[in-house]
């Protein structure tokens, strides 16, 4: 599992991983274990990276009180969004509870 934050060293200016975002700081999180929904396998690998996510995005939220979180595959970030939800962080019971549909957005708070 990758994080990687939205700056770019060589021209000291951030971008944006998509236009769905509105926040100033992204950061993206790439990682082939993390499953989309219906494609979940349950193996130790794909577990622990959920956990690894979950607990990022939790801090993010304690840090913040609001974080966007999408979902899509590599090249389709500009691509309409097939659902936006706006959830509560205490709706997220399970890592398993983040695994997304492709295009899929949530703002959490």
């Amino acid at each position: 599992m990758y994080f990687e934050n939205n700056y770019e060293s060589k021209t000291k200016r951030k971008f944006s991983y998509s236009p769905h975002f509105s926040f100033e700081y992204q950061v993206a999180a790439m990682s082939e274990r993390i499953p989309l929904k219906h494609r979940e396998r349950g193996v130790a690998i794909e577990r622990k990276c959920l956990k690894i996510l979950h607990s990022y995005l939790e801090d993010a939220i304690q840090a913040r009180g609001v974080l966007e979180y999408f979902t899509s595959l590599s090249g389709k970030e500009h691509w309409h969004i097939s659902n936006r939800r706006k959830i509560s962080w205490s709706e997220i019971k399970t890592p398993y509870d983040l695994v997304l549909d492709d295009m899929e957005f949530w703002e959490i708070t």
